[in-house]
């Protein structure tokens, strides 16, 4: 999870914060965890990302397969695996997620359940458009051009109509 976390921080520094929801999921039968998962469960939780935890295995237990050895290797010791559901379920409790477990439910619900769920507590971000009046703005600046008009014309005739256009346009604008 730490490893994912600075995979996120990259990212982010790299394309800028994403605004999308993030979820981790750790498949595992629960034993062997280091003291690292506590810390990574902080880090984790501090930039938001949830961990969601995919118990596999039986609270009897059961050898893992191993592939055969080359015919130059020694054979390795056989590894036993029990489920530890107390402690993948306190994992995904910490890391604000559920637990689920492979073979209680069709594999696709369990990911479909996980995805609706990343889904549900993911801040909706709704984009704001704000419009600015422009037109006001630009009946002003037509306006003040026709008043800048005003200083080309050599006709007094002309003269008087352009004013009076100016100072009709002025009186609509306030």
């Amino acid at each position: 999870m730490y490893w994912g976390v600075k995979m996120i921080d990259l990212d982010a520094e790299l394309y800028g914060v994403r605004r999308s929801a993030k979820a981790f999921v750790v498949v595992s039968d629960g034993q062997d965890w280091s003291d690292e998962v506590g810390a990574s469960l902080k880090l984790a939780r501090a930039r938001g990302v949830r961990v969601y935890v995919v118990g596999v295995g039986t609270t009897a237990g059961g050898l893992i397969p191993e592939l055969p050895p080359s015919p130059f290797q020694r054979r390795p010791t056989p590894i036993h695996s029990t489920l530890d559901r107390r402690s993948l379920r306190a994992i995904a409790e910490a890391g604000g997620g559920r637990y689920f477990e492979l073979g209680t439910e069709r594999d696709e619900v369990i990911a479909l359940k996980i995805l609706s769920d990343v889904q549900q507590r993911a801040q909706v971000f709704q984009r704001e458009e704000i419009f600015a009046e422009l037109y006001w703005l630009l009946l002003a600046t037509g306006a003040g051009f026709i008043a800048l008009g005003t200083l080309l014309v050599k006709e007094r005739t002309q003269l008087w109509w352009q004013l009076a256009v100016s100072i009709s346009v002025i009186a609509l604008l306030l």
